[in-house]
């Protein structure tokens, strides 16, 4: 969140979020579809005027479903059903004409699958695995604030780092046709630029953010694989392709409804030429007095 300076206090908040991901498919893997969940709830500090640290802890969900319309690789009706928990620590020192902030976090991830096999008549069936994974991430952020014409205006940059784990597993369910997949890791730095417009429409605080982003990892992500039991079998696969550049859209809107609590209303849109996510979140938060 983008928080200003604020006088010694300590604030409780929580947050329920719903997203949804669109991925264009290409011959290497099939387009997918997926929804995605997080309820969290966080606390932070301001130390002074300036200096804010706090944590949070989200229980988090992701389905993705592959396009029943396209039989690559056998994926037709695939499905991945993700849960797990997310931790997280973030800061911010706030100058008022500039401002630093920082977030780090770690989330450890269930996921299950399930694959259609129809190789040929009376070869077909599903096969199923299990699998843990982990991400880590770590974003730094640097901006100035402008008065303009009576809104703010917030240009900004940022970096991010993110590492995934995947663990190794093997599918059950049909001899022959089960896939044995290797662990692998992906890793990736986004850079950010843009700029924010922060003004009061009523009684509410509202805020539009355009930025881009460029994604200095490699276009796919890839792992290896064998038939289990089949002896020679390995072979490598790759992700469909995920360009480089991605343009993003914030929408917040914030209010008061009471003295001590504020209610705020979130959109974030990404637009890449290869997919597209949308999330929608509402944070409420309540602030235990102050000097």
């Amino acid at each position: 969140d983008d928080q200003m300076a604020r006088k010694e206090t300590n604030t409780v908040w929580g947050r329920i979020s719903y997203g949804t991901e669109a991925q264009d498919g290409d011959l290497e893997a099939p387009a997918y579809s997926a929804d995605q969940y997080a309820m969290t709830i966080g606390g932070d500090h301001a130390f002074n005027n300036k200096v804010i640290g706090g944590a949070a802890i989200a229980a988090i969900g992701n389905k993705v479903k592959f396009d029943n319309g396209v039989d690559l690789r056998n994926a037709r009706g695939a499905n991945i059903d993700t849960t797990g928990y997310q931790f997280g620590l973030y800061g911010q020192y706030d100058a008022k004409t500039w401002y630093a902030r920082g977030l780090t976090s770690y989330a450890d991830l269930n996921g299950d699958s399930t694959r259609h096999i129809a190789i040929a008549a009376g070869t077909t069936g599903s096969v199923r695995g299990s699998t843990k994974a982990s991400v880590f991430s770590v974003t730094g952020e640097t901006g100035m604030r402008y008065e303009v014409g009576g809104v703010e205006v917030s240009p900004f940059v940022s970096l991010t780092y993110t590492g995934a784990k995947l663990r190794g597993f093997t599918e059950q369910g049909m001899d022959g046709v089960n896939l044995a997949v290797a662990g692998s890791d992906d890793n990736r730095w986004v850079s950010a630029l843009g700029g924010r417009i922060t003004g009061e429409v009523g009684k509410l605080q509202s805020q539009l953010g355009l930025s881009w982003e460029h994604d200095f990892g490699d276009d796919y992500a890839q792992y290896g694989a064998s038939f289990s039991g089949v002896s020679g079998s390995n072979f490598s696969q790759i992700s469909a392709l995920r360009g480089a550049e991605t343009g993003v859209v914030d929408v917040n809107v914030n209010g008061k409804l009471a003295k001590d609590f504020d209610l705020k209303l979130s959109y974030k849109g990404k637009f890449n030429s290869d997919y597209q996510t949308n999330l929608v979140s509402l944070k409420l938060s309540y602030t235990l007095g102050g000097k």
